[in-house]
């Protein structure tokens, strides 16, 4: 059957400068514990499964080219955000040996070449028939490795192929002149040494950037993914909850003082090898010097656009210290509504006459002056309500992290 909604946007628009996702499947047969997907109510196993369609993408790519837009999808498309292909399953899990759907996705973006962000834990991209693709393409493909020691990742990740073959896999697709990254997602606390070395295996086989982002601990919503997840990390929920653990949505995640000291470790490490460090976790965003997020698409993909219209847009671009909501431009906004894409408790409470273009300011404006927790400006590591309030009434913030300012 096809995956009517294999492409769309995330729900991370409102901080995330790269939102469009697209997935192959709409299930993944690798069994992580950790699996965001599931705990986010994505990756459900299910007796059909939905694949994503080629021609589709290729229809929509074509006319977004040709000048029509219908949708803010459409408006993205147009700006050449980069799509990330596996947002929220793998696309080249076991299934893809069967069906070649993500082959096919990719001959689609490759004569389109649109820049394509991948995010695997399969040796299949580096294979002879997908590999030529990519080279001849506008892609950069990022390799997923659990941030532990090589017995616990294995006890973590089931039916993933080992660290070493997927390091073969970035030296040989390195070796074809395409970008490759690594992604250390998640990163187990207290595994940091460990992750490390996985960073320098990376970089000596050609991998030119690594992202970081700590272990967000599930809601126990599945039985046989809690159960695999405690018997790989015992104890691991007492260490949440002792070490001050909040919950953002369907997880628990650490506080930034718990991981600040990890993330200088690492990127101190990834400095001296040569490669660009991106700090993944939410809070330390605005650390990131390049302007795509964590991921640096912007250094790695060519004629690659970004969504600046929110959050992490607006404190990104501004000079100084301070910051305000009100730099943000109407016209940067699309003028098709974003907030359908949202998770229907997040959408804005206005009136169904007022426009998409008001509907997402007033979105943006209220996690602007919520509590840090609601994904605002008080939610980024060392970033504090000055107590102001600019002409609209808005907070005004200040950067204190020397380098995010």
């Amino acid at each position: 059957m096809t995956y009517k909604y294999a492409l769309s946007i995330t729900s991370q628009a409102s901080f995330c400068s790269t939102p469009i996702r697209l997935d192959t499947y709409s299930a993944c047969q690798f069994g992580c514990a950790y699996c965001f997907a599931k705990s986010r109510g994505g990756n459900i196993s299910k007796s059909q499964l939905n694949i994503a369609s080629a021609r589709v993408l290729k229809e929509r790519l074509k006319r977004v080219r040709n000048g029509k837009a219908a949708s803010a999808l459409d408006v993205l498309l147009q700006m050449r955000v980069p799509i990330q292909l596996g947002g929220m399953t793998d696309p080249f899990s076991p299934w893809e040996e069967q069906h070649r759907a993500s082959l096919e996705l990719l001959r689609v973006l490759q004569e389109d070449y649109y820049p394509t962000l991948i995010s695997t834990k399969s040796l299949i991209p580096s294979l002879k028939g997908y590999a030529e693709i990519l080279r001849d393409g506008n892609f950069y493909v990022r390799i997923s490795f659990t941030g532990a020691t090589p017995d616990k990742a294995t006890a973590l990740e089931a039916g993933v192929p080992s660290s070493s073959d997927r390091f073969r896999a970035i030296e040989k697709l390195s070796n074809m002149g395409i970008p490759v990254s690594t992604r250390l997602q998640p990163l187990i606390p207290g595994q940091e040494e460990a992750s490390a070395r996985i960073i320098q295996s990376a970089a000596n086989a050609g991998a030119k950037h690594v992202s970081v982002e700590y272990l967000k601990v599930p809601l126990e919503n599945s039985m046989a993914q809690t159960r695999s997840l405690d018997r790989a990390l015992p104890g691991i929920r007492d260490v949440y909850r002792n070490n001050g653990a909040r919950r953002v949505g369907r997880e628990y995640t650490l506080p930034p003082e718990n991981k600040i000291l990890g993330h200088e470790l690492l990127s101190n490490s990834a400095r001296a090898l040569g490669i660009v460090y991106g700090y993944a976790d939410n809070e330390f965003l605005l650390r990131n010097s390049f302007r795509s997020c964590c991921n640096a698409a912007d250094l790695f993909l060519e004629n690659a656009g970004a969504f600046d219209a929110n959050i992490l847009g607006v404190m990104k671009r501004g000079k100084g210290r301070q910051r305000k909501l009100l730099t943000l431009k109407e016209q940067e906004i699309p003028q098709f509504p974003m907030d359908n894409y949202l998770n229907s408790r997040s959408r804005p409470r206005l009136s169904k006459d007022a426009t998409a273009k008001e509907r997402w300011l007033s979105l943006l404006r209220e996690k602007w002056n919520a509590p840090p927790w609601r994904g605002g400006p008080a939610s980024f590591w060392q970033v504090h309500d000055t107590g102001e309030r600019d002409i609209r009434g808005d907070k005004v913030f200040e950067i204190r992290d020397p380098l995010a300012a």
